[in-house]
């Protein structure tokens, strides 16, 4: 073994472990080529596959929280009305073939039921057919908390109340 600094010997294994040109150039004949990158196309099959997936669910989604949430709109609507003793303005929001024959005596009636407040948080939505749904929930009729059920149409693309339960009080309409 030569010692540290020393010139290294002709021909000796130190010699033979280096190439006496070096490496050949990328691409030469006889260069070490690297394999092709594999190509990864079933990743982005199964992102796109997730993708598509997700944005599906969420477009259900939304469209299925519009359709619930377009009744109790609807329903809170008139219930503030009656709430606020607006009856001839409750009457309107009726659908027309619920209406009574007497918007006076609708509007007695609803005008004597006094509620002082009301939370609907409840809808059921059936869309067989004509377009239906019952939103319940609550309203306080002289300081006591009572149920509340309100059947809804779908007139028009509008939600109209179409016959009303507030505590003991019942509206069928015709």
């Amino acid at each position: 073994m030569p010692a540290p600094g020393a010139p290294e010997p002709a021909g000796g294994e130190a010699s033979q472990a280096r190439p006496a040109y070096g490496a050949p150039p990328p691409g030469a004949p006889g260069a070490e080529t690297a394999p092709p990158p594999k190509k990864k196309t079933w990743l982005w099959i199964l992102l796109g596959f997730f993708g598509i997936a997700i944005l599906g669910i969420g477009g259900c989604s939304v469209l299925l929280f519009r359709a619930a949430s377009a009744p109790v709109n609807a329903g809170n609507d008139f219930m503030t009305l009656i709430t606020e003793d607006r009856g001839a303005e409750a009457y309107d929001q009726l659908a027309p073939l619920c209406q009574a024959n007497d918007r006076a005596a609708f509007e007695q009636f609803v005008n004597a039921i006094n509620p002082e407040s009301h939370n609907l948080n409840n809808v059921s939505v059936n869309s067989t057919g004509q377009n239906t749904a019952v939103v319940e929930g609550t309203v306080t009729i002289a300081g006591a908390a009572q149920g509340a059920r309100l059947d809804l149409q779908e007139v028009d693309d509008e939600w109209r109340v179409c016959q009303f339960i507030l505590g003991p009080h019942v509206y069928a309409g015709r």
